[in-house]
């Protein structure tokens, strides 16, 4: 699993690097029911560091798309 990057180069015209306030959507369909979930998760800090830990939350909650928003 990667973390999607599209939205934020469409809106700031740049790839996000830095320290900052990230948001990351994550998405997925629950085990149980199957049912389709989307969920925003925030960190503060370093993207690179801010990303891993938006792909390790997103294990831990069963997502399988992550991106960061714009």
């Amino acid at each position: 699993m990667r973390v999607e990057t599209h939205k934020f180069v469409a809106a700031h015209g740049k790839r996000p690097e830095g320290f900052g306030r990230w948001a990351f959507e994550m998405t997925g369909r629950t085990q149980t029911s199957g049912v389709t979930f989307k969920t925003t998760w925030w960190d503060t800090g370093n993207f690179a560091m801010s990303a891993l830990r938006a792909l390790r939350q997103a294990r831990e909650t069963g997502a399988t798309t992550v991106r960061v928003l714009g």
